[in-house]
């Protein structure tokens, strides 16, 4: 039977619980997720790792987006976590993606990172897609290459 957590990075992944109306619908699950604080990193990063295989089937990152609709907030939220305290274990996890599933991630790095005076994601992050995008390959690299700040 899954624990609290994993019950919540399910219910992200499949955007199960909407909240809102119009353009201004967020995804519930995401945001009680946040609320569980630094215990769902290691999860997290067990659901996101169990999506390796899809994403290695993936042709794109586009196809990998409409399979899992709720994989960018899954990923913010794992930013938004890993940022107070644990940025080198999100670049080491970082890391050992790639493909579809690193694109993903360098995609949710802006919506978790803007502010009013534009995209500051932070330092380590950064470097990490700066070398993505230099030294990377595919579909990962393209993505760190256009959404560098």
């Amino acid at each position: 039977m899954p624990n609290h957590i994993e019950t919540l990075i399910a219910d992200v992944l499949a955007y199960s619980r909407p909240s809102g109306s119009g353009c201004f619908v967020t995804n519930a699950a995401a945001d009680d997720l946040l609320k569980c604080g630094q215990a769902a990193l290691n999860e997290i990063e067990g659901a996101i790792r169990a999506l390796l295989a899809q994403s290695d089937r993936s042709a794109s990152h586009d196809e990998l987006l409409e399979a899992q609709l709720g994989l960018l907030d899954l990923w913010m939220v794992y930013f938004q976590l890993a940022e107070g305290n644990d940025l080198e274990r999100a670049v080491v996890f970082l890391g050992s993606l790639s493909g579809p599933l690193l694109a993903t991630a360098i995609l949710a790095m802006t919506p978790t990172w803007r502010r009013e005076s534009g995209v500051v994601i932070p330092g380590p992050i950064l470097e990490f897609v700066r070398d993505v995008a230099l030294h990377g390959t595919g579909c990962a690299a393209e993505v760190a290459r256009y959404h560098l700040p």
